[in-house]
């Protein structure tokens, strides 16, 4: 979902071209490959995670970063989805703090559908939330965790659909 949804929202922040679209979809189906190196038992805990367990989840972007970053067929932009997708425009994610525009904005596109995707999917501990729930709890995080123009642009598209 979240490939899919990264090339919608690309494309309505007006990106067109068929080559960097198929390269959006590509880097967000990578972006949370770092979770092959997570256990099992962790990612499908149904109860709330420990203070270690979070910070083995944390590592998931910098681990699939690893994996990929010595492969000459992704570029700059898909290392940065899988890499900086649980970045806050704050500074408050994970994994290093990175600020604002220093996010690049193919992983800033990645984070609004990846969160959007995450409130909205049933997840081992909770049920996913409806649409506006998920809708007030972005509103609160445009501009300060996630991009507001990205969000707006993205609750349009879904609310067309």
């Amino acid at each position: 979902n979240v490939s899919y949804y990264c090339v919608m929202l690309a494309r309505g922040l007006g990106i067109t071209g068929h080559e960097e679209l198929c390269e959006i979809a590509t880097g967000a189906m990578l972006h949370d490959l770092g979770k092959l190196n997570i256990p099992e038992e962790i990612l499908k805990k149904p109860a709330r995670l420990s203070d270690d367990e979070a910070a083995v989840i944390k590592r998931h972007p910098t681990e699939g970063f690893r994996l990929l970053a010595e492969r000459e067929d992704l570029n700059y932009a898909q290392l940065m989805m899988v890499y900086q997708h649980h970045e806050r425009l704050d500074g408050t994610g994970y994994p290093v703090g990175v600020v604002g525009e220093h996010i690049h904005p193919w992983a800033q596109i990645c984070a609004v559908v990846d969160i959007y995707e995450a409130l909205t999917s049933n997840r081992p501990y909770r049920r996913g939330l409806d649409r506006t729930t998920t809708f007030e709890i972005l509103d609160r995080e445009a501009g300060s965790h996630i991009n507001a123009e990205m969000w707006e642009c993205w609750k349009q598209i879904i609310q067309n659909a």
